[in-house]
C-alpha cells in the first residue's frame, strides 16, 4: 500500500510539473524559430527543438489571442509567416506574406490583432500589414522609405529604423530610427487598416534611438539610445501620441570609462511597472532601474552579468518572477530570478544554448 501511495504521489508531481510548463519561442538568426519548455516554478528550460525551419529569423511576435505566432524570416527576401501554435512546441504554417525589402529587424502586433508593423533597419524602410479575423496575414497597408541622417558619420549617414511597436491603446506606432535620431510616430486610422505619419520626435543628436518599451499604465515610454549607451524616459500623451522627454541616463557608466566598446540593445518593463531592464552589449550586463510611478524617472538598482556575450533581447514572464536574456555571440539563453522588492536579478543557473538567439515569446 505504501509503495502504491508513493507511486501515485510521484505520478501526480510529474503531471503537475508538466502542467506548469510554458512554451518558450525563440527567434534564431541562423535557422528559424525554436521552441523549448519553460517551467515557471523553477525557471528551468529544456527540450529545445527547431519548430519552424524558415531561414534566419530576426523577430517574432504573438497575436493577442495567444494562438498564433508571427515571424520575420528569410535569407534573401523578407517574409512574414503566420503559424498556428500547436501542442508540444509545434508550429503549423498558416500563410506567408511577401514584403518589398530584405532585413526586417523587428515585428509589432497591434493590441486588436488587426495590424503588424515591421522596421527594416538595413533598407531604411518601414511597413505595415493587415491581418484577417482568423489571424492569417492579409495584405500590405503601407510600405515607405524613411529619409534623413544625423551626426555620426558611419552609423547615421542614412535612416535605420530599428524597432516598431504599437501604443497600448493601438492608436499609434512608434518607430525609433537610429540613423536620423528621431522617433517616427505613425497614426492608425479608425478603420483599423490605414496608417499615416503623424510626426517625428527629435532625440539628442548622435544618440541613436533603438528600441522602445511601454509602461503598463500607458503613461510612460522608455527608449534605448544605442550610440551613447543610454536610456531615455518619456511621458506619453495617449490622445495625440506625443512624447515629452523626462530624463536620459547612462545605462552602464563604467562601460564608457573602460576600453571595452559597449552599447545598449533591448529593454523591457516589469509587469508590475516598478522596474526597467536594459541590455548592455560589450559590457555584457543587464541594468536594472526602479521607475517612479508619478514621474517616470529612473533610479539605478544594479547591473547583473548576463552569463553570456552580446545580450540582444530580454523577456520577463507574466508572473514577473523570471527574466530571460539571450546572448547573441555566446548563443546562450540565461534565466534570472527577479527579487520582487528590489527588482534585482539572481542567476538561476539555468541556461540553454540556441543558435544566434533573438526575440522571445512565451505561451501557456
Amino acid at each position: 500500500m505504501r509503495t502504491v501511495t508513493l507511486l501515485l504521489l510521484v505520478f501526480t508531481l510529474i503531471i503537475a510539473s508538466h502542467a506548469m510548463a510554458d512554451t518558450l519561442w525563440i527567434a534564431s538568426g541562423k535557422s528559424g524559430v525554436y521552441s523549448a519548455n519553460f517551467e515557471s516554478e523553477t525557471g528551468k528550460i529544456d527540450s529545445l527543438k527547431l519548430a519552424a525551419d524558415v531561414g534566419r529569423t530576426g523577430f517574432i511576435g504573438l497575436h493577442p489571442n495567444g494562438k498564433i505566432l508571427y515571424s520575420v524570416s528569410g535569407n534573401d527576401e523578407t517574409r512574414i509567416h503566420a503559424f498556428a501554435i500547436e501542442e508540444k512546441g509545434a508550429l503549423k504554417l498558416l500563410n506567408t506574406l511577401e514584403t518589398k525589402w530584405r532585413g526586417g529587424s523587428s515585428l509589432g502586433v497591434s493590441p486588436d490583432g488587426k495590424l503588424i508593423s515591421i522596421a527594416y533597419y538595413g533598407r531604411s524602410a518601414f511597413g505595415v500589414y493587415s491581418v484577417n479575423d482568423d489571424g492569417t496575414l492579409k495584405d500590405v497597408v503601407l510600405e515607405v522609405m524613411h529619409e534623413g541622417s544625423s551626426v555620426h558619420q558611419s552609423r547615421q549617414n542614412k535612416p535605420h529604423p530599428h524597432w516598431s511597436g504599437f501604443s497600448p491603446n493601438g492608436k499609434f506606432i512608434y518607430v525609433p530610427d537610429l540613423g536620423t535620431d528621431e522617433i517616427w510616430i505613425y497614426a492608425t486610422g479608425d478603420d483599423g487598416e490605414s496608417v499615416s505619419l503623424r510626426k517625428k520626435m527629435k532625440s539628442e543628436p548622435g544618440s541613436g534611438p533603438r528600441h522602445f518599451a511601454f509602461h503598463p499604465s500607458g503613461e510612460f515610454g522608455f527608449v534605448t539610445d544605442e550610440l551613447i549607451g543610454g536610456v531615455t524616459a518619456y511621458r506619453l500623451d495617449a490622445d495625440t501620441g506625443d512624447l515629452l522627454p523626462v530624463e536620459s541616463l547612462t545605462s552602464a557608466p563604467e562601460a564608457l570609462e573602460s576600453e571595452i566598446w559597449s552599447n545598449v540593445s533591448d529593454l523591457t518593463v516589469h509587469p508590475s511597472g516598478q522596474f526597467l531592464y536594459v541590455a548592455n552589449r560589450g559590457h555584457d550586463t543587464t541594468s536594472v532601474f526602479s521607475i517612479d510611478q508619478e514621474t517616470g524617472k529612473l533610479t539605478p538598482v544594479e547591473r547583473e552579468p548576463v552569463r553570456g556575450s552580446w545580450p540582444r533581447h530580454l523577456r520577463i514572464d507574466e508572473s514577473g518572477r523570471w527574466c530571460l536574456v539571450t546572448g547573441q555571440r555566446s548563443e546562450t539563453l540565461a534565466v534570472f530570478e527577479i527579487d520582487a522588492d528590489s527588482g534585482s536579478l539572481v542567476y538561476s543557473l539555468n541556461v540553454l544554448h540556441v543558435p544566434s538567439p533573438g526575440r522571445m515569446e512565451l505561451t501557456r
